[in-house]
């Protein structure tokens, strides 16, 4: 078999059991893309490809030495640069580039200028707006990337900054998901998390099952975590169903999936699973309880390949 750069890339998406077309989709490439190369690929094609499928090693796609996968050491170390965690948690955070660099202040760019580390001056804008990144899994990859809320009575949590959310595991819940008193949940049954979008009635859910998962970087598995707001019945027949995904409480159960078609005239929306072992399948508005839409991704479990 040749070793070349085309047939090193090939390989990994054959092991991401994707196919070509696929890959070229989530990476941002044109149609056709893999199958015509000949040396090598650009530099902007690797930012790309890196930025979609960050467990790539584009060291050994280039060059052929190592590990076609990068490997996260089990003592809760995370390989990699800072500037490559840093972009690991703008997509946790589902933030662009230049929109960070906004937010924090920082100059159009700063980021892929970052060569080893960062300054104390730019640490301190990032805590300011990002208090829960934690900033020695930033420098060092010691740890986990975000902090865990300390409950104790050291210091009151500004309410300005942060909400206070009901936790619901789509293992155990059948039927309606949230409306509780928050005040009276336990706190195994509730979230701490930055306040960063308009009111309404937020859930943090825990994912149940792989129906959502086909390998590639768009994944939900089971036990992550996502923050969802709940939609009116009124919304329903609008629902912002591209590049979205949704919790849906119905009399049959309680799913998370993608929504290809909401059929306004007979009543229905066709639910869809990006694993491809779980087949489309129809839900009647009249048998559905609830409708909520995925914001970000609170928590990820950590997967080795």
């Amino acid at each position: 078999m040749e070793n070349t750069v085309k047939q090193r890339l090939i390989d990994y998406i054959d092991y991401k059991k994707i196919n070509k077309n696929r890959f070229e989709v989530e990476a941002g490439l044109s149609k056709r893309y893999v199958s015509n190369i000949e040396k090598s690929i650009q530099p902007d094609k690797i930012k790309k490809i890196s930025l979609a499928f960050p467990d790539l090693n584009t060291g050994w796609l280039l060059t052929g030495e190592g590990e076609m996968i990068k490997k996260t050491i089990h003592n809760d170390v995370m390989e990699g640069t800072v500037k490559e965690r840093l972009m690991a948690f703008l997509r946790y955070e589902n933030i662009g580039q230049n929109a960070f660099e906004k937010k924090v202040g920082w100059s159009n760019g700063y980021i892929n200028n970052i060569k080893s580390s960062i300054g104390s001056d730019k640490i301190s804008s990032i805590i300011k707006e990002y208090p829960l990144l934690n900033i020695e899994w930033l420098l060092t990859g010691k740890g986990e990337m975000i902090k865990q809320p300390i409950h104790n009575d050291v210091e009151a949590v500004p309410e300005d900054k942060y909400i206070m959310a009901e936790y619901a595991d789509l293992r155990s819940f059948a039927g309606r998901l949230g409306g509780s008193d928050i005040e009276q949940l336990p706190e195994t049954h509730k979230r701490l998390l930055p306040r960063e979008y308009e009111k309404g009635n937020y859930l943090v859910v825990r994912v149940s099952g792989d129906s959502m998962n086909d390998g590639t970087s768009r994944s939900l598995c089971d036990g992550d975590e996502v923050l969802v707001r709940e939609l009116a019945p009124s919304e329903w027949e609008t629902l912002p169903i591209r590049n979205r995904l949704f919790i849906i409480t119905s009399r049959g159960g309680n799913v998370l999936k993608q929504i290809k078609e909401v059929n306004k005239e007979e009543r229905y929306i066709v639910c869809h699973s990006f694993n491809n072992a779980f087949e489309d399948f129809t839900l009647s508005f009249d048998d559905i309880y609830q409708i909520f839409v995925i914001y970000k991704i609170v928590q990820k479990q950590i997967r080795l390949e």
